[in-house]
């Protein structure tokens, strides 16, 4: 989405990237956004319609009418990784399906949500939020932190877009294999998608 569709600087899809994804949709291709977010944060495509989202890079994956692929963070991974953070004096914000919720402040982890156009602001109610389907976890870091965030959480990978701060999602999710999943869902061979961002 970011820097794709939609213009950093405005926060807008431009009139020429709109003209092209309607001359795609009358042509009969599928259209799919592919992204880190999570769908509570997936900004307005004023008419545009997609054929699907891939979003929390790849760990929920759905249509209008139903979900192709779900995959959300086991509870363990969650709690090993929330003690990793708590040991970086990092907080984390946990992304449900819904809605995202932090257990603490820091600039880069808001400085992270800003990039989306969100403001971060810790939620009393993130030990329920944990009780639920976690699908992304996001924390401000640096790179000699990856490991340590992730240590003894065998199902979780560290997935980076920012140089301060990254998302953690299931080991087997990603990008990639999202989009795997969903041209197994329409039955389209790798040769006949392309990819841009």
């Amino acid at each position: 989405i970011d820097g794709t569709l939609v213009d950093p600087a405005t926060g807008k899809i431009s009139p020429k990237t709109v003209e092209a994804l309607q001359r795609l949709e009358e042509k009969g291709i599928r259209r799919v956004i592919v992204t880190g977010r999570p769908p509570a944060s997936l900004p307005s495509f004023g008419p545009l319609r997609f054929d699907a989202m891939a979003t929390f890079n790849g760990c929920l994956c759905y249509t209008e009418k139903e979900i192709i692929y779900d995959a959300p963070i086991a509870p363990g991974e969650v709690r090993q990784v929330l003690q990793n953070a708590t040991a970086l004096g990092r907080p984390i914000s946990l992304a449900g399906k819904d809605r995202l919720v932090a257990n603490g402040y820091d600039r880069d982890l808001a400085d992270y949500y800003a990039l989306a156009c969100l403001e971060l602001i810790p939620g009393e109610d993130f030990d329920l939020a944990r009780q639920q389907p976690v699908y992304q976890i996001m924390v401000g870091c640096r790179p000699c932190d990856y490991e340590a965030l992730v240590a003894g959480a065998q199902g979780v990978k560290v997935a980076v877009s920012w140089d301060r701060a990254v998302d953690i999602i299931p080991a087997a999710s990603g990008k990639g294999s999202s989009i795997g999943k969903i041209l197994q869902y329409y039955g389209f061979t790798p040769q006949e998608a392309m990819a841009f961002g």
